[in-house]
């Protein structure tokens, strides 16, 4: 069965739980929107709409703790397989990184609204990609 994944940076001190539940909301629309403008005949759309109907339809979502902007660029390298042939291919069906062009970060009293990548998300079943069910799996949650 198909879930999304998101890595989500714990090393903003600026990024609440409901900061989080926003960063992941943004995270599965951009899955949604992937999945229907790749097109009907697609993967990408049927899984996405098995996965929508799942779990009482509301598909699983995992959250996990990448540490930093860098657990996110490595992740998206061995999703994407662009790392060096000795990793293991974790090729995910769709994924993609939030990028927050306005995120709020506190400095003192002054807010500043700064671009920032606060995750990286991927869309897949692990129990067809045993590779990304490895790399996955070693993330805690979050």
């Amino acid at each position: 069965m198909y879930k999304l994944y998101v890595f989500a940076r714990s090393d903003l001190a600026s990024l609440t739980p409901g900061k989080l539940a926003a960063q992941v909301a943004h995270a599965a629309s951009q899955a949604a929107n992937r999945a229907y403008f790749s097109g009907t005949d697609t993967l990408a759309f049927v899984a996405y709409n098995e996965w929508e109907k799942s779990a009482d339809g509301f598909g699983t979502t995992i959250v996990l703790n990448a540490y930093d902007l860098s657990d996110i660029t490595y992740t998206e390298a061995v999703a994407g397989n662009l790392l060096p042939t000795n990793f293991d291919r974790c090729d995910a069906l769709m994924s993609g990184i939030v990028h927050d062009p306005s995120y709020p970060v506190r400095d003192g009293e002054k807010t500043h609204l700064i671009p920032l990548d606060t995750c990286y998300w991927a869309f897949e079943d692990p129990d067809k990609n045993e590779a990304f069910a490895r790399y996955s799996g070693s993330f805690s949650l979050y």
